[in-house]
Formats: structure tokens, sequence, C-alpha cells
């Protein structure tokens, strides 16, 4: 088991020398407008005639993490899939089946089947879950092998956010697991954000409410909504994603970024250093076998556990049979 790690904590004492300042091991993450897509572009599916839509994106270092929308019978109930994918350097463009699958659970037959939000501790260590259903869960998954969902010591470790979290859409957690966040999406607080601390590092039984801010973000088109939220590691940004339009108009997948200080995030209640980019139709047809990607969009993004890498997960709904998908595609962006 990896225990938990604080970093860049100075040490100091009575009669010391000198302070001493542990290096990050992370790096601050750029401006997302200034970020093109690596040469790696994978396409994940899933056999057979099964579909479901990704709701969200863990990322690890070696492992991707995709929730789904509806529970699929493969074996057994499963709406988490794991897939082999080296966030940390370019690869080529491939496809690949899910290596592990597994249900959201918490061991109790609670289930959380209407997941929105997923993502690693960054020492990878924990797997968090949450979702819409059982007043808004947040299952925590602890593995013995880091990142890795098909080797779980435990996954009996739950909260409900209670209704302040109606209509969940993302969590997040910082690096350090001093805090924890999780966003909402409904008429009158959408991209609602609340901070969370956590009093013990990594568990959500500890957590307490420091603050709570409505996201300044773009993505207010028609029908649009806020998808998704990543924080990097190292604290210093934090990304909302929005969604609207309509297959027939065009997808619009807007990311909206905040530069903060220590995990902070008043910034993002106002527009003073934001930075916007629009995530849709960047793909380029080549990895859209319909030629359209009017039919581009993205509900999970998440940072890389080193913090150099925006992965994002994409839906093209004209690919796959009959003109639904069973297939999204995954870009790593730097």
């Amino acid at each position: 088991m990896i225990r938990d790690k604080m970093f860049g904590r100075t040490v100091s004492g009575f009669g010391s020398k000198a302070k001493r300042t542990a290096a990050s091991p992370y790096v601050s993450f750029p401006d997302i407008s200034t970020l093109t897509i690596d040469s790696d572009f994978a396409t994940m599916q899933i056999d057979g005639s099964n579909f479901s839509y990704p709701t969200a994106l863990a990322v690890g270092t070696t492992k991707l993490v995709v929730p789904l929308a509806t529970v699929l019978s493969l074996g057994g109930d499963t709406n988490l899939l794991t897939y082999d994918y080296d966030t940390s350097t370019t690869l080529s463009t491939g496809t690949a089946s899910p290596t592990a699958g597994d249900m959201a659970d918490d061991g109790s037959s609670n289930e959380q089947t209407a997941i929105r939000g997923a993502c690693f501790s960054f020492n990878g260590q924990y797997l968090y879950v949450a979702g819409q259903g059982d007043s808004n869960r947040v299952i925590r998954f602890e593995l013995n092998t880091p990142y890795d969902l098909g080797d779980i010591a435990t996954q009996n470790h739950t909260v409900q956010l209670g209704t302040a979290m109606n209509a969940l859409q993302g969590i997040a957690i910082l690096g350090d697991g001093t805090k924890f966040y999780a966003m909402r999406s409904t008429s009158g607080a959408v991209g609602q954000v609340i901070e969370y601390a956590l009093s013990t590092p990594y568990d959500l039984t500890t957590r307490s409410v420091t603050r709570t801010v409505n996201a300044a973000y773009t993505g207010n088109f028609s029908g649009g909504f806020a998808v998704d939220i990543a924080i990097a590691p190292d604290g210093s940004s934090f990304i909302v994603g929005s969604l609207g339009g309509s297959a027939s108009a065009g997808y619009q997948t807007i990311l909206d970024q905040w530069p903060l200080t220590n995990g902070d995030i008043t910034p993002i209640s106002g527009t003073s250093g934001r930075v916007s980019a629009n995530f849709s139709k960047n793909l380029g047809n080549t990895f859209d076998t319909s030629g359209n990607d009017s039919e581009v969009y993205s509900q999970g993004f998440n940072f890389n556990p080193g913090g150099d890498a925006l992965i994002l997960c994409s839906v093209h709904m004209d690919d796959g049979p009959s003109g639904s998908s069973n297939q999204w595609h995954v870009t790593r962006w730097t």
C-alpha cells in the first residue's frame, strides 16, 4: 500500500539553520488555450452491441477508468471500465477494449448507477466515483495496486454529499489529499462548486465545507450546462467544462481555466484570469469515421497524475452501428 504523502511543505523549527522545501512532483499547468493535441489518439470501445456514453474520466499513469451513463451486462453489472493507456507519453493511434470492469457500489448493495464524476487520488491509492443517485453518494475504492481498478482492497468508504450537491456533475481532489471538490449543474446553481477541507488527507468522512462559489463559466449558450471539473495536482489551475448545442447545430464543449493558489477556488466565481478554449471540433475528421465533427462532445476530462497533460474522453455520436456509438475517443493535450 502506498502511504499518503504531503508535498511542498516547508520544514523549520527552533534553532533551525535554514528552511528546506521539498520539491513538488508536479508541474504548473499551462494556459489551456495554448494546448495542442498530441500525436496519440485512442479509440476506446466496448465489445458487442452494448452502448453507453462516458460521463467522467479518471486518469492514472498507465490506466484510464471510464464511468458509463448506464449499467451494462458485461459478464455482470458494469459501469466502470478500465483501459491501458500511458498518459505520460505520446502514443500511436490505436483501438483498445477494456482490460477490466467493475460496478460502482460500496460493497453493501448500495450502487451508484447515475455516475457523473470520477478521479484518482494523485498517488493512485484511491479511486473516487460520484453520481446523482443515493443522495449524491461518493464511493472510494482503495486499490492494492496504484490506479488499478482490477486490484481492489476495499470499497466500503462512502459519503453522501446531500441536497447541496443535487444534480452533481463532477468531482476533483487536490494532489496532497487535503481538499476535495464537487460541482452541481441545475437551475440557479449551474457550475456551483463546493470546496471541502479534509482534516485527514483523502478521507471524505473528515470533510468540512470551506467555500461555495458559482463558476463564471462561458458555456452559457443555448442548452448549456456544466459537465465536469478538474484541478491540477499542484493546485495551480482549476478547470470547469460545459456542454451545449445539439447534433443538428453542432455541439460545443468549452473548458474554462482559472489560476488558483493552494487550491482556493474563490477566483472561479469571476472572470479575472480566466482562459477559455473550445475542445469540440479540434480533433479533425481524421478521427471521425463519418467526417462530421459537429457530432463530437466531451463530458469527461482530467489531468494526468504528473499534471503535465490534459486527457479528454469524447463521444462521436455518428460512429458505431446504426448511428449510435459503442466507442469513444481519448486524446492527450499538452
